[in-house]
């Protein structure tokens, strides 16, 4: 399986999988299979490690851990995708096709090259966290939640002492039962669903035997240590010291009172949202989820409206790791040619059905941004404030994400936008609809909201060193 190397030191590869978590080593292992065809394969990914977020550091923690979920499946997967030529910690930070050949434009380790070509792409990126700003939430001591879950599995203890974890969906029961098994302590549960949002998924819950059992688990840890859950409620407030340092309390409106919890740290979670910024490089299809989330559109196999590139995974719809493993096999063998068997498409029918009850429940409520306060932060990076981002929607005739973004530089920060993108076009949404525009455009202009604070020309930060040695 060694690639073939010309003479400009340009790597071409049959099949370049991006991106090593659940989806992509799923489909290393089909490879695998099947050495003949393709003859050579190069998996790429940011970590110094294969096996993505879910998998984060599974080699540093003990076998037993009650972080590891599906460890032999993991040990399986790594030990075949260990035998293709890997690039770990390095970006593929553009992407190019001329009808032949994708052109992967690369930064990682000096002995990583800058450029390689492929015949065919699987893109399996991964997701993070979905933010919605709260009062308070520049805090230090309030975490997203799915850094909370990777803070445990990278230092084997919570982040903090006292918690409350907030948001919307069932990943708040994940992070607290995380927290709770690092040691920690977790107040209370505040979810902004409404109970009929949970129904659904007690209703697809039977095709997901295996998801059933670990949201009982976690239920069985958040019951015993007295973990108070309120449902139809958001977290209003999180008050700091007078120094404004650390958390000391955070305020949660129910639908009948306010709430007051002292609590040093707070995780929040509105959902997922996918990192597609090398497939909107190359002007995919896309879509609006479920929960809101922009996602590729693919055909049964996986293949997208751009002929031999393929998105598995999270790419598609949050499906859960479970989900994930059957879309990278079912891209594997499509790109090889096989036919998909019945048994693995039920399998996929299953997962998707409740993963579309999962994105029911994450949806963000219309209410979002009633209570946040003129001077909240809106924009970690620009430090651009609510009544910034509202006081330009309300007078502006131009009200779409891009236009909001380039008068109140939120989202052109270090982060560009990965953690206010999606709270820009959930207000630019917002202020359609307290203009009355119809339920159709409000929806399409949401979907190419995100589409344009989604698309970026670099993927991922480069230094001025490889820009330069970079020509094309």
């Amino acid at each position: 399986m060694t690639p073939q190397v010309y003479s400009n030191s340009i790597r071409t590869f049959d099949v370049a999988i991006i991106g090593a978590g659940p989806a992509g080593l799923a489909a290393a292992e089909i490879f695998a299979m099947h050495p003949q065809e393709p003859a050579s394969v190069v998996i790429i990914d940011m970590n110094n490690h294969r096996g993505g977020q879910f998998w984060k550091n599974s080699s540093k923690l003990p076998e037993q851990s009650p972080w590891h979920h599906h460890w032999r499946t993991y040990l399986r997967l790594e030990e075949k995708a260990a035998g293709f030529k890997n690039f770990l910690s390095t970006q593929v930070t553009r992407i190019q096709y001329d009808g032949q050949l994708f052109t992967l434009h690369l930064n990682g380790p000096r002995q990583t090259p800058s450029t390689i070509t492929a015949k065919k792409v699987l893109y399996c990126p991964g997701t993070f966290d979905r933010q919605v700003p709260i009062n308070g939430w520049t805090t230090p001591g309030v975490l997203s939640a799915g850094g909370i879950q990777a803070f445990v599995k990278e230092n084997g203890t919570a982040p903090g002492t006292t918690f409350v974890v907030g948001g919307a969906g069932p990943f708040l029961l994940a992070a607290a039962a995380t927290i709770i098994q690092a040691g920690g302590k977790v107040e209370a549960i505040v979810d902004a669903s409404p109970l009929s949002a949970w129904f659904g998924l007690g209703v697809a819950g039977p095709l997901s035997p295996s998801k059933v059992k670990e949201a009982l688990g976690y239920l069985c840890v958040l019951i015993r240590h007295g973990v108070k859950f309120h449902l139809k409620s958001r977290i209003c407030n999180i008050l700091s010291n007078s120094t404004g340092d650390r958390v000391v309390s955070v305020e949660v409106q129910t639908e009948r009172k306010k709430i007051q919890y002292e609590a040093d740290a707070v995780g929040l979670n509105w959902g997922f949202t996918p990192q597609l910024e090398l497939y909107l490089q190359l002007g995919g299809e896309t879509a609006v989820d479920r929960d809101g989330s922009l996602v590729a559109v693919v055909d049964e196999n996986f293949e997208t409206n751009i002929p031999n590139f393929y998105v598995a995974g999270e790419g598609t719809g949050v499906d859960g790791v479970l989900g994930s493993l059957v879309e990278g096999r079912i891209a594997a063998q499509s790109i090889l040619g096989l036919d998909v068997d019945l048994k693995t498409r039920v399998d996929l029918k299953r997962h998707k059905v409740f993963s579309r009850a999962f994105q029911k429940a994450v949806a963000v409520p219309n209410e979002a941004f009633e209570a946040l306060a003129g001077d909240t932060t809106f924009c970690r990076c620009e430090e651009s404030t609510w009544s910034d981002i509202d006081g330009y929607l309300r007078t502006s005739g131009s009200i779409d994400a891009r236009s909001v973004k380039g008068s109140t530089r939120a989202g052109m920060g270090n982060c560009q936008g990965r953690m206010c993108g999606f709270a820009l076009c959930l207000a630019s949404a917002a202020e359609r609809e307290r203009r009355a525009h119809s339920r159709a455009d409000v929806e399409a202009a949401f979907h190419e909201d995100l589409r344009a604070i989604g698309a970026k020309p670099l993927a991922a930060p480069v230094s001025l060193e490889s820009l330069a040695e970079d020509r094309d």
